[in-house]
């Protein structure tokens, strides 16, 4: 994934969900879609992302493709892009070798869900573009921004010192984060 700048979106719900990122992320324009003859014969959905280049596979195709045992016929193929710069009032919260694909998932929907949230992961934690964690979020990744091997030095590099304070209290200023009040790194599935 990381070598080709690429992961795979699989699944009906996530191609839906990556059509409707491209309008906040315009760099997901170089997304592209699959979808199996099968898919393709029953009709696409409401809100399928026409916009996208698409290509048809054969069953046999897709499921080399897939990571999952019953391919849905639709998938995308998603690029790796970096994270923006921190906006002003964006919170972030620090995860710590997060090991579970699905926990890693679960807390990049929630974030994504409240609004205004940076993810920053920390090293030995689970790749997010896992197809587990993809698939987890439903579509989180694609709204969510978020780093990667970002270390407790870096942080303390920024003035963010870890603290017995909320969960994450650190804000984005002027393209920059700065401490907030207190951050306790959270992971390896301690929440």
């Amino acid at each position: 994934r990381q070598a080709l700048g690429f992961y795979l979106a699989e699944g009906e719900h996530l191609v839906l969900e990556l059509g409707k990122a491209l309008a906040r992320r315009s760099a997901l324009l170089t997304s592209r879609i699959l979808v199996s003859h099968e898919y393709l014969a029953a009709g696409l959905p409401v809100g399928f992302p026409m916009q996208l280049p698409r290509e048809t596979l054969n069953a046999r195709q897709m499921s080399q493709l897939s990571d999952t045992r019953s391919p849905q016929g639709v998938m995308a193929i998603v690029p790796i892009l970096p994270a923006p710069s921190p906006t002003p009032g964006e919170r972030a919260i620090y995860l710590h070798e997060i090991q579970d694909p699905g926990n890693l998932g679960t807390l990049l929907r929630s974030l994504a869900w409240f609004g205004g949230f940076r993810c920053l992961l920390s090293p030995d934690s689970v790749d997010p573009y896992n197809p587990k964690v993809v698939r987890a979020s439903m579509g989180a990744v694609f709204r969510l921004p978020f780093e990667t091997e970002v270390t407790l030095d870096a942080l303390a590099q920024q003035g963010v010192v870890p603290g017995d304070g909320a969960l994450a209290a650190v804000a984005a200023e002027h393209g920059a984060l700065s401490a907030q009040g207190a951050v306790s790194p959270t992971g390896n599935q301690a929440i």
